[in-house]
């Protein structure tokens, strides 16, 4: 699921609030927020969608949960 083109995904900017970058509805936010368990099989619990404004938050999120996989589990 693409919800955004080329040229707005270039314009986005990491450290600004996503919501105020994009119109991105309810289940849209979702399923952005779920988009990481099926590609890098990392779980983001429901609680912690609230600190997750930015792509910087995004991000720095997933390589804290990457890194702190046992051994030996798949990306």
């Amino acid at each position: 699921m693409n919800l955004l083109g080329r040229r707005e995904i270039a314009q986005l900017r990491a450290n600004r609030p996503l919501r105020n970058q994009v119109d991105l509805d309810s289940i849209d936010r979702l399923n952005f927020l779920l988009g990481p368990h099926g590609r890098l099989n990392v779980d983001i619990p429901e609680s912690d969608y609230g600190r997750l404004a930015t792509l910087d938050d995004v991000i720095a999120y997933l390589i804290k949960k990457r890194n702190a996989a046992p051994a030996g589990t798949p990306p």
